[in-house]
């Protein structure tokens, strides 16, 4: 530690050296440490596409992500999210905690004044060390980000406030973004996570493999999915960071049988081919649930050209053909894999898919006119300059 950042009772701010007493106050807590150690993960870090990023640096276990006061903190609010009676609650401040973790940790740094000081763990969509890490204050302040109490109020209370009064963004007058509040909206009915005991029209939440939903035939109006990026942030193992403290927080985890969330049946994988046919049999399953009628819907973005070959060869097999695409904004152009990629991905595309044969004029699409119209886009968005990348698309000659 070389310098802290004092917010005052008057509010103001400003910075200091570090001095004896804050090292007197992190000694005494690495002293204290010893009293929590059940309430700390020793979980090793498996080998994977992204945990191989900080494995290659020497860290084993994740709890080596984080120095002793972090740990004692977090050690502390796990006793006391352990100690809540009601189940429900319990859950609720563990997922609370869960978001915590992100933003305290030292894979975390200085993101800078006005914007929030803490850039947290997975602002890249990868495991990378620090070289100067920020430690936030857990508990947390108004003026901090990421703090446990500031995300009770930004999280649960809105969530809460949300419940009771649910509104959609509604653009004005000026293209103003208004709240339109929906009145009368307020479903009172219970979720079931029983198949057997769904009822059309009640909330059903299952979790289980995509391919394999159990619904029956052509009774589903739409599909609404959000597949892996291909070999692009490999989510599974990137959850483990957050897993392995969540099965401390005695929220119906079974310790000894669910050590990481990877699952041998996930779609997401490094080979196209493997990564296509998995992606096949959830478009496949949500072709057999869905309506004659029904639409399919996803969005996609990949910076590879076998990424997007996978994706339509798994929508074409699956027995869809792609009625729409709706290319919208991505990440905003300032965020730090924007500015540090060589090709960014400036644009998700909003694909919407129906069965073959339905809700379809039949009309062939001749490769020549396809073409002509994808160069017509190319040039609507460079005269806009709406670039793809930062590297200008090229007029295409043939497919």
């Amino acid at each position: 530690m070389y310098a802290k950042m004092i917010i005052d009772d008057a509010g103001n701010k400003y910075y200091s050296k570090i001095d004896d007493f804050d090292l007197e106050l992190y000694a005494k807590a690495e002293d204290e440490l010893s009293q929590y150690l059940s309430f700390i993960p020793d979980d090793p870090i498996h080998e994977g596409i992204n945990t191989n990023q900080i494995l290659n640096y020497q860290y084993k276990r994740w709890s080596e992500m984080f120095n002793s006061r972090q740990l004692l903190s977090f050690a502390i609010l796990s006793k006391a999210i352990c100690e809540i009676k009601d189940s429900d609650i319990r859950r609720l401040f563990a997922v609370l905690m869960s978001g915590t973790l992100e933003f305290n940790n030292m894979f975390c740094s200085f993101k800078g004044e006005g914007t929030g000081a803490v850039r947290p763990l997975f602002h890249n969509h990868i495991l990378k060390n620090e070289l100067m890490p920020l430690e936030a204050n857990v508990w947390g302040v108004k003026s901090s980000s990421g703090g446990f109490s500031a995300f009770f109020e930004t999280r649960v209370l809105r969530a809460m406030e949300y419940k009771e009064n649910p509104f959609e963004i509604k653009i004005g007058d000026n293209d103003r973004a208004d709240r339109h509040y929906l009145r009368n909206c307020k479903i009172k009915t219970s979720t079931t996570t029983n198949l057997e005991e769904w009822d059309v029209g009640r909330p059903l939440i299952l979790c289980k493999d995509s391919s394999e939903i159990g619904l029956p035939s052509k009774s589903v109006d739409l599909v609404l999915t959000d597949p892996p990026f291909f070999d692009n942030v490999n989510y599974s193992e990137l959850a483990d960071f957050f897993f392995v403290w969540l099965k401390k927080l005695n929220i119906g985890i079974d310790k000894a049988t669910e050590v990481s969330t990877r699952v041998s049946g996930e779609v997401q994988d490094d080979d196209p081919i493997r990564f296509e046919e998995k992606l096949c049999d959830v478009f496949r399953e949500s072709n057999r649930v869905l309506k004659n009628t029904g639409s399919l819907i996803f969005t996609y973005h990949h910076s590879r050209v076998d990424g997007w070959v996978s994706v339509y060869n798994a929508i074409h097999g699956a027995g869809f053909q792609i009625s729409q695409v709706i290319p919208i904004k991505a990440e905003m152009s300032v965020s730090v894999s924007i500015q540090a990629a060589k090709m960014p991905i400036n644009y998700n595309l909003v694909f919407v898919c129906r069965k073959i044969g339905f809700n379809s004029s039949g009309k062939a699409y001749p490769i020549d006119e396809a073409i002509k119209d994808i160069n017509d886009i190319f040039q609507k968005m460079n005269d806009k300059e709406l670039n793809f990348s930062k590297t200008a698309p090229r007029p295409l000659e043939k497919l």
